[in-house]
């Protein structure tokens, strides 16, 4: 799946583990990180070492977050 192409299926999930991905969740709620997880009922993601358990029921919408490999330089 590309960038702006929705993760909706347990395989693309699967395929997408240890990438960023981003969620959005029923109430607005949103939430990113790296996954690390896809369990029946929820999905887990890591933000920056923190463990978020997502409940697959209230997940609206997930993709795929673009990852730049390189730092940025200060100033720019």
């Amino acid at each position: 799946p590309g960038l702006d192409r929705q993760l909706r299926k347990d395989r693309e999930l699967r395929w997408a583990l240890g990438k960023r991905v981003r969620c959005w969740l029923a109430g607005g709620e949103e939430h990113q990180g790296r996954l690390v997880d896809v369990g029946e009922s929820q999905l887990t993601l890591d933000d920056d070492g923190q463990r978020v358990e997502l409940p697959r029921a209230r997940v609206t919408k997930a993709r795929l977050e673009a990852e730049v490999p390189w730092q940025r330089r200060a100033g720019l």
